[in-house]
């Protein structure tokens, strides 16, 4: 045995999935295509080149397999390996043996969770004796075409497999109540601080009552603020682990944005006051205010993902609630302090 073809009329299956895919009882059998190439693992890297020049491949082959003489899969060969290894040497010598294969017999449930853990493009499927049998790519678990080239569609898909793996996608209400709802107390947690923080500062708030007209837009700026740090940070862990020097930047960059987001937005706010009221001193509150709160809502945003991400957490369930909830009860605490401060 040398070099191995397998079909490319089996490459698509013949089968596509649908958006509502059922992984817990589709099998990767049914979905692995057959375009991929083996390769004997006593053939040299030179000999095994002269092979795979002599094939004309149009496929979208990535990895070449190695295999023994009864075919089981013994290790893999990207091909960037072929021009860095000594020719003479033989491949089962040089091919990278720390592989990550799929039971033919497993189901897309368990594929899934071997994507998202390694976050590979692809992976081979091996029947009972080791042999591959087919290759599983991350188009499967896609509801449309994607180029895998592209980081971000690939990051999307990606995204899609932890929800569906986090019971979202087709859960019943009961189901769906049980994943959600403990994250939603968060919320609850959140208004009750706001209102005993409120109920702290009441003679603040009744001794003008621009304060309170305009706490409900400030608000609103800070979550606003928050939800878009939130998104900016959970694309960045889903690229993969940053260095502390690399995530203290990112940090310190989303707090200047926010500052300067503040500073734009309190400028307007701070003009519709005094167009409205012309009362100064408050103007001049409601405008630090919404610069300090925008600025704190920014590193909220971005910070409690991370937390989150190291309790191992769900973050396409818990990172919203917990984040709008820290959000509004540092933007009242900001807000009403520095306004019993200064007035």
């Amino acid at each position: 045995m040398g070099l191995t073809a397998e079909s490319k009329a089996g490459a698509e299956t013949g089968r596509s999935a649908p958006s509502s895919l059922d992984l817990a009882r589709e099998l990767v059998a049914d979905f692995a295509h057959r375009d991929f190439v083996t390769l004997d693992g006593n053939l040299s890297v030179r000999r095994a080149i002269e092979a795979l020049q002599r094939r004309k491949d149009e496929g979208r082959i990535m990895y070449f397999y190695v295999v023994d003489e009864d075919g089981r899969l013994i290790g893999v060969m990207p091909a960037r390996l072929f021009v860095t290894r000594e020719p003479e040497k033989r491949l089962a010598e040089v091919c990278l043996r720390d592989i990550v294969t799929v039971g033919a017999e497993a189901t897309l449930l368990e594929a899934a969770r071997i994507f998202e853990k390694h976050r590979f493009l692809s992976l081979p499927a091996l029947d009972r004796r080791g042999r591959i049998v087919g290759v599983l790519d991350l188009h499967v678990f896609a509801t449309r075409s994607i180029d895998l080239s592209d980081k971000a569609l690939v990051e999307e898909v990606f995204q899609t497999i932890g929800v569906r793996l986090g019971g979202l996608v087709g859960a019943g209400p009961l189901k769906a109540w049980r994943l959600r709802f403990p994250w939603l107390l968060s919320t609850l947690a959140g208004g009750a601080l706001c209102v005993l923080v409120s109920a702290f500062f009441e003679s603040t708030l009744a001794s003008s009552i621009v304060l309170a007209v305009f706490l409900a837009p400030i608000l609103a700026l800070g979550e606003s603020t928050a939800i878009q740090s939130m998104t900016i940070s959970l694309q960045i862990l889903g690229l993969g682990e940053l260095k502390a020097g690399e995530a203290l930047r990112k940090l310190a960059r989303e707090a200047a944005t926010g500052f300067l987001l503040g500073a734009a937005s309190g400028l307007i706010v701070y003009l519709l006051e005094t167009l409205w009221k012309g009362e100064g001193a408050v103007g001049l509150v409601i405008l630090a205010s919404v610069v300090l709160a925008m600025a704190t809502a920014s590193v909220v945003g971005f910070l409690l993902p991370w937390f989150l991400f190291r309790l191992k957490a769900n973050l396409k369930v818990a990172a919203g609630p917990l984040v709008l909830a820290a959000t509004d009860v540092s933007t009242i605490l900001v807000y009403l302090g520095l306004a019993a401060a200064i007035l």
